[in-house]
């Protein structure tokens, strides 16, 4: 029978229960926050692993998708379950990749309410402490750190094992009965296991809290269908199994075993230290959340026999597991990418549970060492408490502050691919490389994507400035071909552009040519020379001085008749339309360039 009594931990002594209720409500400020940056910040856009998933559409109007194809090897993973949240989901919405995002928003409000959940199983009577806990807990899972796993729909993946840990933990804590339990948590298992490639971690995590603080302990019969429930998934999902190419070598970490605890210890400091340039702390710190932990499984080994001890702590003891089983994976299949890797944004929603834990564990356990040591608290003890929390929040609101900024660099330069992407039939696509697949499999593929009405904008067809462009004026109030001078053989043209709907730099901009016998053509894409604002300018673009671009053209590939006009559009990949920029340059036949009219220019 489970012990159900457990020791308060004040932390925190609010004397006002308003007080209490207001920091309970904060709680609810990270969540929301996310899905503003996610409207801000997110994209349409079909990138990386999601091609794969662009196959199941085209499949699924044929009538030829199948459960093998769902449960097929993608990378690393057999993403059964996330496979069938992205078909139906992306059905519903026409494959809106913001609605996954959401989704993943969604998946980490589950994973908070669990752990408040699993709070209140634990430190029962101690509303200070937790609801302080709580606090700290939702800035954490709710971490603007992950921006790339709030910005890219695939990372449903990531969320999916966190939340079948957490609600078996709440599950194993609950009064269900034993078969009530073993059932829930093995379909749980299941679904983790084959959701990403750490979901196999799910029944080492799971098994001491849902057996071993029971009298029976290993005896039980229900840990024998456990063993063989992991036996099971296991060989069914390395069954065929090959590991893909492009991934290091697993030998690296053997070969260089610092190397190895160096990324395994930046990759639990991430949460708190994301910039490359202090990857040092990012690795004193997971070294310090590691050690803590080690010190904290040792202790609650050596008092076992303390049932109300392992009732209390076992089940942040697993959470925490769950990132330092996974930190020890990655850090054997990805250290042979750099130490950099580590830091990778995505990999926070692995690791952040390891601190979530220790701010549960720590307290717990230092208050149960003084008890049996008969200390008293102190105003020492307090105010290192103070500061250690006070520490806590300042490094994640200083990694959120630069979170923030990343996303807003990486909407630009996904919004930046989502242009070139839509002229992949028109124009040639040099700027089409990283998260896309070859080009003739991207091509056939978003073709037939587009022809399924599952791409918004659709595709650009035709060559005609005035299919796109809303209308052929300008107001020279967004942007302008400032220049179109003759070098080696060659133009180059070079200017500023935004949106005048989105107040945002354009992105990318389109050149075209126009004689009195024709109207004008598209006929050379210019990639934007947009870089990334610092601190200083976050908030305020300078669009003349940040809104750049220039491109080399030759008039002669074009094969049109001299005298031409050239013009400048900047390109809206959100609405897949075109605004005309201010400055028109005429290339005479002797290839001397001159302004028209001034008021044409102004």
């Amino acid at each position: 029978m489970l012990l159900t009594e457990v020791s308060t931990v004040p932390l925190l002594n609010l004397k006002h229960k308003s007080t209490s209720n207001v920091l309970l409500s904060l709680c609810f400020v990270p969540p929301v926050l996310i899905a503003l940056l996610i409207f801000r910040y997110g994209v349409d856009l079909i990138d990386w692993d999601q091609w794969e998933i662009a196959l199941f559409f085209i499949k699924a109007s044929r009538g030829s998708l199948t459960a093998a194809d769902l449960f097929a090897q993608q990378a690393e993973y057999r993403q059964f379950f996330p496979n069938l949240i992205f078909v139906a989901l992306g059905w519903l919405t026409h494959w809106n990749i913001k609605a996954e995002m959401f989704v993943s928003l969604l998946l980490a409000c589950l994973i908070a309410f669990n752990l408040y959940k699993l709070s209140l199983m634990t430190f029962y009577g101690n509303h200070s402490t937790r609801v302080l806990l709580m606090l700290i807990t939702t800035l954490l899972v709710f971490t603007p750190a992950q921006f790339e796993s709030w910005l890219l729909g695939e990372q449903i993946i990531y969320f999916m094992p966190a939340v079948c840990i957490t609600t078996s933990l709440c599950v194993a804590y609950s009064k269900l009965s034993s078969p009530a339990k073993l059932i829930i948590c093995l379909l749980l298992a299941i679904v983790s296991t084959f959701s990403s490639a750490n979901g196999l971690i799910i029944w080492i995590v799971i098994a001491p809290t849902l057996f071993f603080r029971s009298a029976s302990g290993w005896k039980d019969w229900r840990f024998a269908v456990w063993v063989l429930g992991l036996l099971l998934s296991s060989v069914i999902y390395f069954h065929g199994f090959q590991k893909p190419a492009y991934t290091p070598s697993l030998s690296t970490a053997l070969y260089q075993p610092l190397r190895g605890l160096f990324f395994f210890c930046a990759f639990l400091g991430a949460p708190l230290m994301t910039s490359n340039r202090f990857l040092l702390v990012a690795a004193g710190l997971g070294a310090l959340f590691a050690t803590l932990f080690v010190l904290s499984f040792l202790y609650v080994w050596k008092r076992i026999e303390d049932r109300k001890l392992q009732h209390q702590s076992t089940g942040w003891l697993m959470l925490g597991g769950y990132s330092f089983i996974t930190a020890i994976m990655v850090s054997v299949g990805r250290v042979g990418f750099g130490l950099d890797q580590s830091l990778s944004s995505r990999y926070i929603t692995f690791s952040v549970y390891l601190l979530i834990s220790l701010l549960y564990l720590v307290p717990l356990l230092v208050d149960d060492l003084m008890k049996r040591k008969g200390l008293t608290r102190s105003k020492s003890r307090k105010r290192l408490i103070t500061v250690a929390i006070s520490a806590l929040i300042f490094l994640h609101l200083l990694n959120s502050a630069a979170a923030i900024r990343q996303m807003a660099w990486m909407k630009v330069r996904r919004l930046e691919s989502k242009a070139c992407l839509l002229f992949i039939n028109v124009m040639p696509n040099e700027c089409l490389s990283n998260g896309f697949p070859e080009l003739s499999v991207l091509r056939s593929r978003i073709n037939a994507i587009n022809e399924l009405g599952l791409l918004r904008p659709a595709l650009i067809k035709s060559y005609q400035i005035e299919d796109i462009a809303p209308t052929l004026g300008s107001d020279g109030s967004y942007g302008r071909l400032e220049g179109l001078t003759l070098n080696e053989g060659s133009f180059l043209a070079s200017g500023w552009a935004g949106l005048p709907n989105r107040k945002e730099a354009a992105d990318a901009v389109l050149l075209t040519l126009e004689n009195d016998q024709s109207r004008p053509i598209i006929f050379a894409y210019a990639k934007m020379n947009v870089v990334q604002p610092s601190f200083k300018r976050f908030f305020v673009d300078d669009p003349t001085g940040d809104w750049r671009w220039q491109k080399t053209i030759s008039i002669d590939r074009a094969g049109v008749t001299l005298p031409v006009n050239v013009s400048a559009w900047a390109f809206d990949a959100t609405s897949g339309k075109a605004h005309k920029l201010s400055g028109t340059y005429t290339i005479e036949a002797n290839r001397e360039t001159r302004r028209l009219t001034e008021a044409e220019t102004p």
